[in-house]
Formats: structure tokens, sequence, C-alpha cells
């Protein structure tokens, strides 16, 4: 039992998705106030797979889990089984610990954001890299995207707010801050966007 880094928040259900350093998953009823379903990490992983990012679809039946050693993995809730926990079926592109996530609102897509300062689009049925780009000079450690992950809107440590269009892995930065971004909000017509900093 550690520390609780990560929740993802299913938009259609009343359940929440927890994550932290114990590198344990637990799926939540918040209506009833009980964990529904867990995900443990075998004998000896525990070390290897603490989750920093966690982003479900919108009934919470696909979790992707964003873990320690650039690890990424998806959790099926319906049957309970873990896709990629493995290193043989692991999500394998980012070389340091995954940061955020984020899912389309199919789940076919995933985004993800790295310590190794990488923005990597995912074919979640494949586990494929289909796109990445470097917006940041150092760990990316917020992200937020529109419904389908073309423009992604990402905070890093090193205080930058850019947007990636990731069909052309183009970015901008649209704000620097004295601090390294901590959490991002955007509105849906992207005009304004929200940070959270270290300050």
């Amino acid at each position: 039992e550690d520390y609780v880094v990560a929740l993802a928040a299913a938009q259609n259900t009343n359940r929440v998705v927890s994550g932290g350093l114990d590198a344990k998953v637990v799926l939540w009823d918040v209506t009833k106030a009980r964990a529904c379903a867990k995900l443990e990490p075998g004998r000896g992983e525990s070390e290897a797979r603490s989750i920093y990012a966690l982003a479900c679809d919108a009934s919470a039946n696909v979790v992707m889990v964003g873990c320690t050693g650039g690890s990424l993995r998806m959790w099926d809730t319906r049957t309970r089984g873990m896709v990629g926990w493995s290193e043989t079926s692991a999500f394998v592109g980012h070389g340091d610990t995954v940061r955020c996530l984020a899912l389309d609102t199919q789940a076919l897509l995933c985004l993800s954001g790295s310590s190794d300062r990488t923005l990597r689009m995912w074919d979640v049925g494949t586990r494929r890299c289909i796109a990445a780009a470097a917006p940041h000079r150092d760990s990316v450690w917020a992200l937020q995207a529109d419904e389908t992950l073309t423009h992604a809107y990402t905070g890093g440590r090193d205080g930058r707010v850019c947007v990636t269009d990731m069909h052309t892995q183009s970015a901008r930065t649209i704000t620097k801050e004295d601090r390294a971004i901590r959490a991002i909000a955007v509105e849906a017509a992207g005009t304004r966007v929200w940070t959270a900093t270290d300050d």
C-alpha cells in the first residue's frame, strides 16, 4: 500500500480508476464507495511498475496505465485481464516514465507523454506507435487532447505549454511559465488554457 498518484473518471458511469506507487490499479464504484475490480502485479514486479498516469474510456471498460521505465499497459476491466503486463506484449516506445495519458472516445487511439520528452500516439488494437513528437525540452508532465486526439495540449517540466498536431507531428509553444507545468485544462474550443505549476 502506497500513495495514489493517478486518477481517471469514466464519463458515462459512476466509476473512477486509481493507481499509484504500489503498482495497483483499482476500479471504484463511487455510488457504492467500494472497489469493484483490482489489478495487482505479479510477484517481484511492483518496483518496476509504479503507476504515474491513467486514462479510461467513457464506461471504464478500457483503462490505459502509464508506468515507470517507459511502460504503457492496457487493462480490459470487462475481462479483468491485463494486456501488456508482460514485457513481450507491452506498448513499447518510451524510454522513461509515462507521466500522462489520453484516450479517444472509442478507445481506439491513445496519446502518452513521458519523461523522455516525447508524445506518442498509439493504435490500441495493435499496440503500435503510429506517431511521435518531441514538443518539450524536458519531461512531458501534463496532457489534454481533443476527442479525436488530433491536437494535443501538453505541459512540461520545462515550463512550456505546447500544442501538437499529431497528424503532422508539428508543435508550437503557446506560452512559457517560470515553473514546471503539473496539470493542464483546455476549454472545448481551445481558446483558453489553464495550468497548474509548482509554485
